[in-house]
């Protein structure tokens, strides 16, 4: 049991270093960085995201998909 509770908080922990990692990079842009976090945010322990527009758009609240 306890194996296995700490087995769930590397994986969760290692979701983490995506933000981490968004957090430090430089963008040219503010919005760049906002939707890279947002990103970073959804990703899993391998650092892929798959999340639609409109959920990046609720999340970020820009209003274009453009600025995405």
């Amino acid at each position: 049991m306890i194996n296995t509770s700490l087995q769930q908080f590397i994986k969760k922990e290692s979701a983490w270093r995506f933000l981490k990692l968004a957090l430090r990079l430089r963008a040219p842009e503010p919005a760049f960085r906002h939707v890279l976090v947002t990103l970073a945010d959804h990703a899993n322990s391998h650092g892929f995201c798959y999340p639609s527009y409109n959920l990046l758009l609720a999340e970020t609240a820009y209003t274009s998909k453009q600025t995405i």
